[in-house]
C-alpha cells in the first residue's frame, strides 16, 4: 500500500507564548486523497465557503463553529483517515544535551516512526513554517526516518518528504485543525468559547478525554504525551 502523511506543528518555536508544543499528522491511503479532498471541499461549499477557503484552527469563530464541527465529524466517520499527535512540554527538554533543532527531529521521529512500516511506501508533507530552514530540516528528517527502516536508498519506503503550503491541501488543513485542538486543550484555555466547543465535540466523538497517551493499537486518534523521561 501507498500512504500520504500530512504533518503540522503548533507552538513549535523555542520561544513562543506557550510551553506546550504539538506535532500532529493525518494519514490515509494515497488513492483516497482525491476523494477526501473533494469531500472536504463539499463541506466548505455546504457552509457557504469558497473552494479556496483555508480552514485552520486559528480561524475558528462563533459563526464558523458548525462548519468546523462538520469537518471533525467527517474525520471520525471516514475510516480511511487517521491522526497521531505528540504533546510535549518545552520546559522538560534537555537543552544541555540537545539543541532545539535536534529536539525537533527527535519529536518528529516519535511522531512518524509509529506510522511508517517497511512493508509500505509513503509521501510525507510538512506544513511550511520557514522557507529558510524548512528545506534543510525536511531533508535531514527524511534521512533519519529512512535509516530507521533500513532504507539506505532514501527513496524506496519514504518516496518523498517535502514542505508544502497548507493552502495547497485540505488534508493538511485538517491536520492543523486537530493539532490545534489538542494544543488548545492542553494549554487549559477556556472551553466556554467557540474553540472550546470544537474541542468538546472532538472529545465526544473520540470517546476520550484526550489527556492521556493512547494505547499503541489506537489508529483513529492516537496521542502520545512526552513525559520528559525519554531521551529528548
Amino acid at each position: 500500500m501507498y500512504f500520504n502523511v500530512y504533518c503540522d506543528e503548533s507552538c513549535h518555536l523555542k520561544k513562543s507564548d506557550s510551553d506546550i508544543m504539538v506535532l500532529g499528522c493525518v494519514w490515509l491511503p494515497n488513492n483516497k486523497v482525491k476523494t477526501v479532498t473533494s469531500d472536504l471541499r463539499a463541506i466548505k461549499q455546504k457552509h457557504g465557503f469558497t473552494r479556496g477557503f483555508e480552514f485552520k484552527w486559528t480561524q475558528i469563530s462563533p459563526a464558523k463553529v458548525d462548519f468546523y464541527k462538520d469537518v471533525v465529524k467527517y474525520f471520525f466517520e471516514n475510516e480511511d483517515l487517521h491522526f497521531r499527535g505528540i504533546v510535549a512540554n518545552k520546559s522538560k527538554f534537555s537543552y544541555k544535551k540537545y539543541n532545539f533543532d535536534e529536539i525537533y527531529y527527535i519529536l518528529y521521529y516519535y511522531l512518524l516512526i509509529y506510522i511508517i512500516s517497511s512493508d509500505f511506501q509513503y509521501n510525507i508533507y510538512i506544513d511550511i513554517k520557514s522557507k529558510k530552514r524548512g528545506g534543510i530540516k525536511s531533508c535531514e528528517l527524511h534521512r533519519v526516518l529512512s535509516r530507521r527502516v533500513h532504507d539506505f536508498s532514501f527513496s524506496k519506503i519514504i518516496k518523498k518528504l517535502q514542505i508544502i503550503d497548507s493552502k495547497e491541501s485540505e488534508i493538511l488543513q485538517l491536520a492543523d485543525l486537530l493539532s490545534g485542538a489538542l494544543g488548545y486543550y492542553n494549554r487549559n484555555l477556556p472551553l466556554d468559547s467557540a474553540k472550546g466547543s470544537v474541542v468538546e465535540y472532538l472529545k465526544k466523538l473520540a470517546h476520550s478525554d484526550l489527556k492521556i497517551t493512547s494505547l499503541p493499537l489506537e489508529k483513529k486518534m492516537n496521542i502520545f504525551y512526552y513525559s520528559g523521561k525519554r531521551d529528548v
